[in-house]
């Protein structure tokens, strides 16, 4: 059941870019406030970019996604308990430093309460401290399946064609679009309406290549891990594919339009390809 876990990642982002023209806003807040730049002032600075925050998250997933071809799929115990530690442990300590340095105690207490300590609390029903498993039989259940997640889904040129190059296009192109337009409205739309599409993409494929059970366990582990976050975010009444906010033609990029993948300026597609350049679009000119 945790390969829907490691599909986290996604949700992390989505929660995150909704959330980061208010954290700009933090940031523009600390920066005005500095009269005189110091070296240190200078470092922090640095380090209070809103790319930081979302490397705690993002990066140590990737990182696994890249010890496993690229799918993000744990395919044995180690592989769990780097996962463990990654989101139990690493993730939530690098968000709470970031706070600490760049935001005011409010901020700090305000992402505390409403993600990180639920986060944490939701884990513990597969994860304990320093890395180590909790559930043992979700585990085994899990590695059951784990074959078919790997060889007829994750690893297919038909997902990676289908699924990851319209995610990574609608993401760039939409991350264009609002820098040109600033409609924060649109962005926040097309966000939810991206991630819903990526979803059916993968519901799809889950359904023909491993059955009915999958595409069960993935609703269920997805609404778990993100403690409803994402439903309240982005509401799937409003946003799941096919509703009549998500016209495709919106967040969807032309035809004509090729993702850059590390060399974009979005977040999401940049971190994609670089921690999974197997699937991942945008490596070389090739792609």
């Amino acid at each position: 059941m945790l390969f829907f876990i490691r599909n986290i990642f996604w949700i992390l982002l989505l929660f995150i870019s909704c959330l980061s023209l208010i954290i700009e806003w933090f940031n523009l807040i600390s920066k005005q406030q500095i009269s005189i730049i110091t070296m240190a002032n200078n470092r922090r600075i640095k380090f209070c970019k809103l790319d930081h925050l979302i490397e705690c998250f993002i990066e140590p997933s990737l990182f696994l996604s890249a010890q496993s071809n690229g799918t993000g799929i744990p395919s044995n115990v180690d592989d769990f308990e780097q996962f463990c530690f990654n989101q139990h442990d690493y993730g939530p300590y690098c968000a709470r430093k970031w706070f600490h340095r760049c935001g005011t105690p409010l901020h700090s207490i305000f992402f505390e309460r409403l993600y990180l300590q639920p986060f944490q609390e939701n884990l513990r029903r597969f994860c304990q401290p320093n890395g180590t498993i909790q559930n043992v039989e979700i585990i085994q259940d899990f590695l059951n399946i784990s074959s078919c997640l790997i060889d007829k889904v994750k690893l297919t040129d038909e997902y990676r064609h289908r699924c990851i190059y319209r995610l990574q296009t609608s993401y760039e192109w939409i991350h264009d679009q609002s820098r040109q337009n600033a409609n924060f409205t649109k962005f926040y739309q097309n966000t939810c309406c991206a991630y819903y599409d990526w979803e059916h993409c993968v519901m799809e494929m889950l359904m023909v290549k491993c059955g009915r059970q999958s595409q069960q366990m993935f609703h269920t582990m997805i609404e778990y891990n993100s403690l409803s976050i994402l439903n309240s975010l982005c509401p799937r009444d409003e946003y799941d594919f096919g509703k009549q906010q998500c016209d495709p033609i919106e967040f969807h990029a032309p035809n004509d339009y090729h993702p850059k993948g590390i060399h974009s300026n979005s977040i999401v597609s940049y971190l994609f390809s670089y921690y999974c350049p197997n699937i991942g679009y945008g490596i070389d000119d090739q792609q």
